[in-house]
């Protein structure tokens, strides 16, 4: 685990860096597939600073529920103090497009579907984030990696999540073919079942 990057005298935040690599990929897979959805430049460059933005704020809403209610079930014993979970951005994230759609005057479907994958490879990066941060570990594990925080070796779930994640990406970008007639709106329900079902494998 590595919080902190360091290249000579510069000393770089890893979760940060690799929450910007994250959101950066995010942008550029929005700019190649902006066409199939009729959607122009800044337009593009919007939708996908804006819901970045609503991310960080989505995981960390998810994070104080999670903290809220683990308080609540331990009768006040346990408590987590500041967390993010990505989760929530599955969760909060339809709720930001639909005030968008409003906003813009898009479809809430059309929105949607465009930043499906782009969600997702933010989360292949945000699991290395975690990786990096040496949070959210897996069980203590003999043939693991190392945790600071545990202060052991322990199954590197992190990254099998980020790694399942991308065939999850490649096939919500096959599903972009104009020859799969698909509903409009399905994408991001695919890629919350299809993340969700990868998080639960390897969380399990």
């Amino acid at each position: 685990m590595c919080p902190e990057i360091v290249i000579g005298s510069l000393h770089i935040d890893s979760t940060n860096l690799f929450h910007l690599i994250g959101s950066v990929g995010l942008l550029i897979y929005c700019l190649f597939t902006r066409k199939r959805y009729n959607i122009s430049k800044p337009m593009a460059v919007f939708y996908s600073v804006v819901l970045v933005l609503a991310g960080l704020i989505e995981f960390k809403i998810m994070g104080e529920i999670q903290s809220i209610l683990i308080k609540l079930v331990s009768d006040g014993q346990i408590e987590l103090g500041p967390s993010r979970r990505i989760i929530g951005v599955l969760i909060f994230q339809p709720v930001f497009i639909y005030l968008l759609s409003r906003f813009t005057g898009d479809k809430f479907r059309k929105i949607a579907d465009f930043i499906a994958a782009g969600t997702l490879i933010c989360f292949v990066f945000g699991k290395i984030a975690c990786f990096m941060d040496g949070c959210c570990y897996g069980f203590p594990d003999p043939n693991g990696l190392y945790s600071a925080e545990y202060k052991g070796l322990v199954f590197p779930v992190q990254l099998y999540e980020s790694l399942s994640t991308i065939p999850v990406v490649i096939l919500l970008t096959v599903l972009l073919s104009k020859k799969i007639n698909l509903r409009k709106g399905c994408l991001f329900p695919i890629a919350s079942i299809g993340y969700s079902i990868v998080r639960i494998f390897w969380e399990n």
